[in-house]
Protein backbone atom coordinates (compact mmCIF):
# COMPACT_ATOMS: atom_id res chain seq x y z
CA UNK A 1 0.00 0.00 0.00
CA UNK A 2 1.13 3.66 -0.88
CA UNK A 3 0.20 6.42 0.87
CA UNK A 4 0.46 10.57 -0.33
CA UNK A 5 -0.46 13.01 2.09
CA UNK A 6 -2.22 16.02 0.14
CA UNK A 7 -2.43 19.69 0.45
CA UNK A 8 -5.68 19.45 2.90
CA UNK A 9 -4.20 16.77 6.01
CA UNK A 10 -6.26 13.87 3.85
CA UNK A 11 -4.24 10.95 3.14
CA UNK A 12 -4.88 8.97 0.00
CA UNK A 13 -3.47 5.58 -0.49
CA UNK A 14 -3.49 2.89 -3.03
CA UNK A 15 -2.58 -0.59 -3.67
CA UNK A 16 -2.44 -2.47 -6.75
CA UNK A 17 -3.65 -6.38 -7.09
CA UNK A 18 -2.41 -7.88 -10.26
CA UNK A 19 -3.71 -11.49 -12.25
CA UNK A 20 -1.42 -13.82 -13.66
CA UNK A 21 -2.02 -14.15 -17.19
CA UNK A 22 -4.61 -16.09 -18.84
CA UNK A 23 -4.45 -18.61 -21.43
CA UNK A 24 -6.21 -17.02 -24.65
CA UNK A 25 -7.62 -20.06 -27.08
CA UNK A 26 -6.49 -18.66 -31.05
CA UNK A 27 -5.46 -21.18 -33.92
CA UNK A 28 -3.55 -18.30 -35.20
CA UNK A 29 -0.12 -19.19 -33.06
CA UNK A 30 3.13 -18.05 -34.22
CA UNK A 31 5.33 -20.73 -35.12
CA UNK A 32 7.00 -22.60 -31.92
CA UNK A 33 4.30 -21.84 -29.58
CA UNK A 34 2.54 -23.77 -28.10
CA UNK A 35 -0.11 -21.44 -25.93
CA UNK A 36 -0.82 -17.96 -26.14
CA UNK A 37 -1.37 -16.23 -22.86
CA UNK A 38 -3.39 -12.76 -21.75
CA UNK A 39 -0.91 -9.92 -20.41
CA UNK A 40 -1.30 -9.84 -16.57
CA UNK A 41 -4.16 -7.54 -15.51
CA UNK A 42 -4.15 -5.06 -12.88
CA UNK A 43 -6.66 -3.35 -11.21
CA UNK A 44 -5.90 -0.36 -8.40
CA UNK A 45 -7.89 0.40 -5.31
CA UNK A 46 -7.40 4.47 -4.48
CA UNK A 47 -8.80 5.01 -1.02
CA UNK A 48 -9.28 7.60 2.05
CA UNK A 49 -10.13 6.94 5.77
CA UNK A 50 -13.31 5.59 4.80
CA UNK A 51 -14.38 4.85 1.16
CA UNK A 52 -12.05 3.72 -1.87
CA UNK A 53 -12.42 3.94 -5.98
CA UNK A 54 -11.70 1.03 -7.93
CA UNK A 55 -9.81 1.30 -11.12
CA UNK A 56 -10.69 -1.59 -13.58
CA UNK A 57 -11.98 -4.72 -12.95
CA UNK A 58 -11.29 -8.11 -14.39
CA UNK A 59 -12.55 -10.70 -16.85
CA UNK A 60 -12.84 -13.91 -15.35
CA UNK A 61 -15.27 -14.98 -12.74
CA UNK A 62 -12.78 -16.46 -10.50
CA UNK A 63 -10.63 -13.17 -11.24
CA UNK A 64 -13.57 -11.05 -10.52
CA UNK A 65 -14.15 -13.20 -6.93
CA UNK A 66 -10.69 -12.17 -6.11
CA UNK A 67 -10.96 -9.02 -6.64
CA UNK A 68 -13.92 -8.32 -5.02
CA UNK A 69 -12.46 -10.61 -1.76
CA UNK A 70 -9.72 -7.70 -1.96
CA UNK A 71 -11.63 -4.75 -2.20
CA UNK A 72 -13.84 -6.17 1.05
CA UNK A 73 -10.71 -6.64 2.73
CA UNK A 74 -9.34 -3.18 2.08
CA UNK A 75 -12.65 -2.88 4.94
CA UNK A 76 -13.04 0.53 3.04
CA UNK A 77 -16.45 1.42 1.78
CA UNK A 78 -16.42 1.02 -2.36
CA UNK A 79 -18.14 4.00 -3.82
CA UNK A 80 -17.48 3.60 -7.02
CA UNK A 81 -15.08 1.42 -9.61
CA UNK A 82 -13.64 3.54 -12.75
CA UNK A 83 -13.75 1.80 -15.98
CA UNK A 84 -10.29 3.10 -17.86
CA UNK A 85 -11.27 1.88 -21.54
CA UNK A 86 -14.39 -0.58 -22.85
CA UNK A 87 -12.30 -3.58 -23.90
CA UNK A 88 -14.17 -6.27 -21.83
CA UNK A 89 -11.25 -7.19 -19.67
CA UNK A 90 -11.00 -3.89 -18.09
CA UNK A 91 -14.86 -3.95 -17.24
CA UNK A 92 -16.52 -7.48 -17.19
CA UNK A 93 -16.02 -7.93 -13.88
CA UNK A 94 -18.58 -4.49 -12.91
CA UNK A 95 -21.95 -7.07 -12.34
CA UNK A 96 -20.29 -9.11 -9.69
CA UNK A 97 -18.76 -6.02 -8.01
CA UNK A 98 -21.77 -4.48 -8.00
CA UNK A 99 -23.55 -7.10 -6.81
CA UNK A 100 -21.55 -7.55 -3.79
CA UNK A 101 -21.12 -3.86 -3.30
CA UNK A 102 -24.80 -2.79 -4.16
CA UNK A 103 -23.76 1.09 -2.89
CA UNK A 104 -20.91 1.68 -5.63
CA UNK A 105 -21.61 2.96 -9.10
CA UNK A 106 -19.98 2.64 -12.09
CA UNK A 107 -18.43 5.37 -13.90
CA UNK A 108 -16.65 6.00 -17.25
CA UNK A 109 -16.42 8.58 -19.70
CA UNK A 110 -18.70 8.57 -22.99
CA UNK A 111 -16.94 7.48 -24.96
CA UNK A 112 -15.55 4.56 -23.15
CA UNK A 113 -19.34 3.65 -22.24
CA UNK A 114 -19.71 3.54 -26.10
CA UNK A 115 -17.10 0.78 -26.63
CA UNK A 116 -18.30 -1.13 -23.64
CA UNK A 117 -21.42 -1.26 -25.11
CA UNK A 118 -20.10 -2.61 -28.35
CA UNK A 119 -17.74 -5.24 -26.27
CA UNK A 120 -20.85 -6.64 -24.17
CA UNK A 121 -22.97 -6.91 -27.60
CA UNK A 122 -24.62 -10.25 -27.88
CA UNK A 123 -21.84 -10.13 -31.46
CA UNK A 124 -18.81 -9.51 -30.22
CA UNK A 125 -19.06 -11.54 -26.70
CA UNK A 126 -20.04 -14.78 -28.98
CA UNK A 127 -17.37 -14.05 -31.42
CA UNK A 128 -14.69 -12.85 -29.91
CA UNK A 129 -14.87 -13.17 -26.01
CA UNK A 130 -16.30 -16.58 -25.84
CA UNK A 131 -13.57 -18.49 -27.61
CA UNK A 132 -10.69 -16.36 -27.00
CA UNK A 133 -11.31 -16.80 -23.22
CA UNK A 134 -13.84 -19.43 -21.72
CA UNK A 135 -13.16 -22.31 -23.44
CA UNK A 136 -9.39 -22.34 -21.31
CA UNK A 137 -10.76 -21.06 -18.15
CA UNK A 138 -12.61 -22.52 -15.14
CA UNK A 139 -13.84 -18.63 -14.82
CA UNK A 140 -15.67 -16.91 -18.14
CA UNK A 141 -17.03 -13.65 -18.98
CA UNK A 142 -20.12 -12.94 -16.71
CA UNK A 143 -22.99 -13.84 -18.67
CA UNK A 144 -24.30 -11.27 -21.74
CA UNK A 145 -27.80 -10.16 -19.89
CA UNK A 146 -26.07 -9.08 -16.96
CA UNK A 147 -23.10 -7.78 -18.82
CA UNK A 148 -24.99 -5.60 -20.87
CA UNK A 149 -27.26 -4.40 -17.86
CA UNK A 150 -23.98 -3.43 -16.13
CA UNK A 151 -22.72 -1.42 -18.72
CA UNK A 152 -26.63 0.31 -19.38
CA UNK A 153 -25.94 1.20 -15.48
CA UNK A 154 -22.50 2.61 -15.70
CA UNK A 155 -22.76 6.79 -15.36
CA UNK A 156 -21.33 8.77 -18.16
CA UNK A 157 -18.71 11.48 -16.57
CA UNK A 158 -17.04 13.91 -18.41
CA UNK A 159 -13.38 14.02 -17.43
CA UNK A 160 -11.17 17.67 -17.80
CA UNK A 161 -9.10 20.14 -16.23
CA UNK A 162 -10.43 23.50 -14.48
CA UNK A 163 -12.28 24.97 -17.18
CA UNK A 164 -14.11 23.56 -20.28
CA UNK A 165 -10.52 22.00 -22.23
CA UNK A 166 -11.05 18.28 -21.85
CA UNK A 167 -8.07 16.10 -22.16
Amino acid sequence: MTEVATGRDITLSWDVLVTPGIPAVTSDLAPGTNQLMWSPMSSTLISGKRDAVLVDTFITVKQADILMDWVAASGKNLTTIYVTHGHGDHFFGIGALLDRFPDARAVATPDVVKLMRQQASPDVLANFWKPAVSSSNPGSPRDRRRTQAKCDRSRRVRLGRRGSRPY
